[in-house]
């Protein structure tokens, strides 16, 4: 995301009615999410929209996935910004179903798995 006059009067007047385009990287996991935080933490003025560009995504972790939905949730309750997740590839759309994320998009069925469960037995 570039804005070559990001410092104009111009463009901090224009930038809440403007949708701004942030990119996601190969997966949607708890590291990508954490960048994408600090690119949001970088935008001066927040747009009323937020695309964020999924088209490189090739897989989605269940902790990727929560992250990313509160970070939706959360953004639009705080300054009102929505986002929308562009160009998600439709078999990560698809393996979605009902994920809560869902509503977002404009993984894989481990979204849907238990993100602490362990192969190894309990030791309670």
């Amino acid at each position: 995301m570039t804005y070559p006059a990001l410092h104009s009067r111009d463009f901090a007047a224009s930038l809440p009615n403007a949708t701004v385009t942030v990119g996601m990287g190969e997966a949607i996991d708890g590291q990508s999410l954490e960048g994408l935080r600090g690119h949001l933490r970088k935008i001066p003025i927040a747009p009323r929209r937020l695309s964020i560009d999924c088209g490189p995504v090739r897989s989605v972790d269940p902790v990727g996935a929560a992250l990313l939905w509160l970070l939706c949730l959360e953004t639009e309750r705080s300054t009102g910004m929505r986002i929308n997740l562009i160009d998600l590839p439709r078999v990560l759309v698809q393996r979605l179903r009902n994920h809560p994320l869902l509503e977002y998009v404009g993984g894989g069925d481990d979204i849907f798995a238990d993100p602490f469960a362990s192969n190894q037995p309990s030791a309670r």
